[in-house]
């Protein structure tokens, strides 16, 4: 028994040390989402909140409902509608999840972070060629996205705290569907809790 119990002091120890990955923040909508809002001088997009049951549970959950209209634009290649969360992430975020209920529309959807050195990255999230809920798990991988601006880390990689500043839809070819709505919901992101450093 006090060998079984000396693993499991080593198993749960090893769970806490230092690097584990755990919650760093995030957003289910179930308050007002006040900081959110759309791209500026863009009148293609709108927000507004509505209750959606969630695909696992018995209640009913707040979610944020992304309208969207290229054809106020009248829409080309590289012409984007957003939402901007502009959420502050704390530690090293390594991975988020959020899930999406599409509308099949087949239009490219993406986010963008904006790092500490000012540095944008842009990085794809697939194509809405879905109708219903998707729950996506995404690695944060710099090596994937493009960037500019700010400053080039001498290993390419992100300078911390990043911020998440939007999702973005590419209205990228004529076929693509021009109006329609996504909806929103549970936005976490995951990493390690960075320590404030004593001197």
């Amino acid at each position: 028994m006090k060998k079984i119990n000396s693993i499991l002091g080593i198993l749960v120890a090893a769970l806490f040390a230092g690097g584990a990955e755990t919650v760093l923040t995030g957003e289910n909508f179930d308050g007002a989402p006040a900081k959110w809002g759309t791209g500026r001088g863009e009148r293609g997009a709108s927000i507004s909140t509505a209750e959606e049951k969630p695909q696992t549970g018995t209640e009913n959950s707040a979610a944020i409902v992304w309208h969207y209209d290229f054809s106020m634009d009248q829409p080309a290649g590289n012409t984007y509608v957003r939402i901007r969360p502009r959420l502050d992430i704390p530690g090293k975020p390594l991975r988020f999840t959020v899930r999406i209920k599409g509308d099949n529309s087949g239009l490219p959807l993406g986010y963008r972070l904006r790092d500490a050195s000012g540095r944008f990255w842009q990085f794809g999230l697939g194509k809405i060629d879905f109708d219903g809920w998707k729950e996506f798990d995404v690695t944060l991988d710099p090596a994937k996205a493009y960037a500019w601006g700010g400053t080039v880390r001498q290993d390419k990689g992100f300078s911390f705290p990043l911020r998440f500043e939007e999702f973005l839809l590419d209205y990228g070819k004529p076929a693509a569907k021009v109006k329609g709505e996504l909806i929103i919901d549970d936005l976490q992101f995951f990493g390690e809790a960075v320590e404030r450093e004593e001197f």
